[in-house]
């Protein structure tokens, strides 16, 4: 199954089906990509079978980069 996913990742263009405030929905070949922006995670979804989610816990932390003094 992951293997279909990255081969339609990297030889399908992917449409835009959806944007809202919060979340951006990516469509192409059978797969759905959710990208949801508060709190940040990838969703994707085959067919209608979820495959993978990306920080579905909310526990991935971002950190802005600061400079060494």
């Amino acid at each position: 199954m992951v293997d279909q996913f990255i081969s339609a990742v990297l030889y399908d263009s992917f449409t835009l089906i959806e944007k809202t405030r919060d979340r951006i929905k990516l469509g192409f070949s059978s797969h759905v990509v959710h990208l949801h922006l508060n709190p940040f995670r990838i969703d994707i979804i085959a067919g209608s079978e979820p495959v993978m989610s990306i920080n579905a816990r909310g526990l991935l932390n971002f950190e802005h980069y600061r400079r060494r003094k």
